[in-house]
């Protein structure tokens, strides 16, 4: 095992975007595979291609420069996509957004038509919940 650590010495190794990539690497071989279209099984060896290289690759700025850009679009799209699920599971509240200024608003479930007033923008309206 020390083998393996003196050879990684100095050069990038996994992060982010390397698991972005290697999730469609193997999407596209699961495709290709599939469907028997060559041309994704080709696209699957390139992105397996491209993860070993930024592993391996000694110039790390570089891959870090590229993996802040990559992460620039991923935490946003991550993010919203954990507040979904949370408020997918969350069964004893209701979601709705301000009919003025558009802010989420968090409600309980089963008290019937309340009066509602956005901490936001001081918007009152009434709502079933």
């Amino acid at each position: 095992m020390n083998w393996l650590r003196r050879f990684m010495m100095g050069r990038y190794g996994p992060d982010e975007l390397n698991f972005a990539l290697l999730i469609a690497n193997l999407l596209f071989w699961m495709i290709g595979v599939f469907t028997g279209w060559w041309i994704f099984q080709i696209f699957a060896y390139l992105f397996c291609a491209l993860v070993i290289y930024r592993m391996l690759s000694k110039k790390i700025p570089v891959r870090q420069k590229e993996n802040r850009q990559f992460l620039k679009v991923w935490y946003p799209i991550n993010q919203n996509f954990q507040q979904w699920m949370f408020r997918v599971k969350d069964h004893s509240h209701r979601y709705i957004r301000c009919r003025n200024c558009k802010e989420r608003l968090r409600l309980p479930r089963g008290k019937g038509r309340i009066e509602v007033t956005c901490p936001k923008c001081r918007e009152r309206f009434i709502t079933k919940t």
